[in-house]
């Protein structure tokens, strides 16, 4: 049995020729070794996820870290109650690609993350995204369902692309924020900062180049609409904000119901007649949202006896 802290440092790259020779050589002895070894990668790869190590130099393009005993003892801890789900494969050899790891954020809630590379992002709720343990060749690229947004480290040599179902986006150094939902027919790329170059799926010939305050909307059908940023609130999101802006009330509740985690029905056809304007937080919860929208506009509503659904009376 290979010590968990041995296995750690190997992993972070702070082992001596002599001790990577030694660790490379007891995984191969045995498929059980392997098991063990890519269960600690999947602790090991966690903590980094977490807490964001800390950064000590450079080593084959990857990011090393340090990472305190102390972690080492409450990681299988830290993985199992935020109930984290990697996968991770080819980690042992170097010839091979970057382990890749996925990561999920449920719905009703949203995370903070940096990648391997440095770049900041944040992911709404119920989004993924996928992404190497480390960036090793001539592209840094993830792949995102869902909404993120992005303050990419800039690296000319290296281009981020971000891939989703319905568009590519490539860029160098920038900040932008990308949403691209499974059950919506479009993707919105909006800019903020830098350059970005934007590709529907499929279709290689296209490119619209994006410059800040524009946003490009690309349909499934690879159709691209670029337009200028009216509303930038829609974007503080990652602020913990949830704002609207001249929405239907049934986009508004179906944008509350899926960052609540809650179906609301609405069985008040009044309340569709207008559109509506305003901002909560997400600590407010969403009954506070709807006790602020239902003296505002004028109606009821009410939980099922499970409080698993809302009807909007």
């Amino acid at each position: 049995m290979m010590k968990r802290e041995n296995l750690f440092k190997f992993f972070s790259g702070e082992t001596s020729y002599e001790e990577e020779v030694d660790i490379r050589r007891w995984i191969e002895e045995s498929e059980e070794n392997k098991k063990q070894a890519i269960k600690e990668r999947h602790i090991f790869d966690s903590i980094l996820l977490l807490t964001g190590g800390e950064k000590k130099k450079s080593w084959h393009g990857r990011k090393i870290f340090s990472i305190g005993k102390d972690w080492i003892k409450v990681a299988a801890a830290v993985v199992i109650t935020l109930g984290i789900s990697f996968t991770v494969q080819h980690i042992f050899d170097r010839e091979a690609a970057a382990p890749m790891l996925s990561f999920h954020v449920p719905k009703g809630q949203r995370i903070n993350m940096t990648l391997p590379d440095g770049t900041n992002v944040w992911l709404n709720s119920n989004t993924t995204i996928n992404y190497p343990s480390y960036f090793d060749g001539e592209t840094r690229t993830v792949s995102v369902s869902g909404e993120a947004f992005f303050e990419v480290v800039r690296d000319k040599n290296h281009p981020f692309i971000v891939n989703t179902d319905k568009c590519t986006t490539k860029v160098l150094g920038t900040k932008f924020n990308l949403s691209s939902y499974g059950e919506d027919d479009f993707a919105e790329v909006a800019l903020m900062e830098g350059k970005v170059e934007v590709m529907p799926q499929g279709i290689d010939d296209a490119v619209m180049v994006l410059t800040p305050g524009a946003k490009a909307v690309v349909s499934d059908d690879g159709k691209m609409v670029r337009s200028a940023i009216t509303d930038y609130d829609v974007y503080r999101w990652k602020e913990g904000l949830i704002c609207f802006n001249n929405e239907t009330f049934d986009e508004i509740m179906n944008k509350l119901g899926m960052l609540f985690d809650t179906e609301i029905k609405i069985n008040n056809r009044n309340v569709m007649k207008y559109e509506y304007t305003g901002k909560f937080r997400y600590t407010d919860g969403l009954d506070y949202a709807l006790r602020v929208m239902k003296k505002a506009i004028g109606f009821d509503y009410s939980y099922d006896e499970n409080m698993d659904v809302i009807y909007i009376k």
